[in-house]
């Protein structure tokens, strides 16, 4: 029976898309071209929605609905489309309030689209909620491009101390730059040596601080090692 085989189609694809105002356009617009290609009887009509949206907002409950969010939050994110991803996470952390992953996409999203000081709230919003790892460097060198010195060397501490391999190396080399940054000579070259021992392949070398002070007239901006 064609008419039972179109009321289950849709009842499929409604459950497995959570039906809002978007969503509702692509099922509808995926169940025409199953109709145009006769997979199914007719496309639903606007009360078969309805009803099937109704039953789907009892059936998913708020954590699953919360999940669903999050995992398109980061699939976007991947894929570079970040104001999608950013939406997605707003409606995740909506539904589940404690939810970390969800909170760093939010911060890198704010972050990358240019909205430094909204990125620094949502960082330390998260940092406060609980222990993210993989939020410590990217929040200690956004504090660092905003001039937060000494919070940005505590984060990449902490970046350090809970990481490991490259990704250790990483956070070495950014503490390095702070540090060379403000004139820390000595320590500098301690973190860059470190992500050398730890595999990070780049040559650095830290000018001496009188010799620094000689030709900083002629430096446009500050003296990074190169990559």
């Amino acid at each position: 029976d064609w008419e039972m085989i179109a009321e289950e189609t849709t009842r499929m694809v409604l459950i497995h898309n959570n039906p809002r105002e978007a969503t509702k356009r692509d099922c509808l617009a995926i169940l025409e071209q199953m109709a145009a290609q006769g997979i199914v009887a007719s496309a639903p009509s606007q009360d078969q929605f309805d009803d099937v949206s109704t039953e789907i907002h009892g059936l998913l409950d708020r954590e699953t609905q919360g999940v669903a969010f999050r995992n398109l939050a980061k699939v976007m994110h991947w894929a570079g489309r970040f104001d999608e991803a950013q939406r997605h996470a707003e409606n995740a952390v909506r539904l589940l309030p404690e939810d970390l992953e969800s909170l760093y996409v939010m911060a890198d999203c704010l972050k990358i689209g240019g909205d430094e000081a909204a990125a620094v709230e949502k960082y330390t919003e998260l940092i406060r909620r609980g222990n993210f790892n993989s939020a410590c460097q990217p929040f200690g060198e956004l504090l660092a491009a905003e001039g937060h010195y000494e919070a940005a060397k505590a984060m990449l501490m902490q970046a350090i101390l809970s990481s490991s391999g490259l990704r250790q190396a990483s956070a070495y080399a950014s503490l390095g730059r702070i540090h060379q940054q403000l004139g820390e000579t000595e320590l500098a070259e301690e973190c860059f040596e470190s992500a050398r021992q730890l595999g990070m392949k780049f040559e650095c070398r830290v000018l001496p601080s009188e010799l620094r002070r000689m030709i900083s007239p002629f430096l446009s901006g500050p003296f990074d090692p190169p990559l």
